[in-house]
């Protein structure tokens, strides 16, 4: 059954609650649109070499009414052209529009990529911080392995693992996170940034003298 977060539901905030309480300006939105009125915005200063008094003399243009689609679609627009502030440059530049473009289409269904799975791997792997879950990971096993025997003594389990089969230490770990310099321009801060849960299985520990190789998925 699908968990779902209150705060990921949209439309429960009428507009008095969010300009009041939150202190968002709901009319400007949108520099394309008003999505309240349903009305276009035309261009700032569409003549910008007038004088007022020139200005004044031009007839008013009348207000060009927009369907709710049309306007959802200026909106997504313009949240795929400024998404491009934080993405441009490297491979994992477009994911971020393509993400957006995902939401818009509003299947329902979860957004994945190939790249998205190729960034992760190289986080993972080239991650030499303290904060490293691999690292960890590795650590804890050192530590765990009775070397003698070539295995995890069951004796250790109850001070190794919690009562769901976790190691505790690596329960404990930082996850995986974009937050370099670099991921703040190549669209990983602002399509990931962080990792919500990750899901750590042992496959399989060889254990030969005082090495050992583990398979971790």
């Amino acid at each position: 059954m699908p968990i779902r977060r209150k705060d990921m539901r949209h439309g429960d905030l009428d507009i008095l609650t969010l300009r009041n309480r939150f202190r968002i300006d709901v009319d400007n939105v949108s520099t394309k649109v008003n999505p309240y009125t349903l009305t276009a915005k035309e261009p700032l200063n569409a003549y910008p070499f007038l004088s007022p008094y020139e200005r004044a003399m031009l007839p008013d243009e009348s207000v060009r009414r927009v369907s709710k689609q049309e306007s959802a679609g200026l909106m997504f627009d313009e949240f795929r052209e400024l998404a491009k502030l934080f993405s441009f440059q490297g491979a994992y530049k477009n994911i971020i529009t393509e993400m957006i473009t995902h939401m818009q289409e509003n299947s329902g269904t979860p957004y994945s990529s190939p790249l998205l799975d190729k960034a992760l791997k190289e986080q993972i792997l080239n991650d030499r911080s303290e904060q490293s879950s691999l690292l960890k990971i590795k650590r804890v096993l050192k530590a765990a392995i009775n070397y003698e025997y070539g295995f995890i003594p069951l004796d250790e389990k109850d001070d190794l693992f919690d009562e769901k089969g976790n190691l505790k230490e690596v329960n404990g770990a930082v996850l995986p996170k974009f937050d370099s310099l670099l991921d703040r321009t190549n669209g990983l801060v602002i399509t990931v940034h962080d990792t919500w849960s990750t899901h750590i299985t042992l496959e399989s520990l060889e254990v030969e003298g005082e090495g050992f190789r583990a398979k971790v998925h």
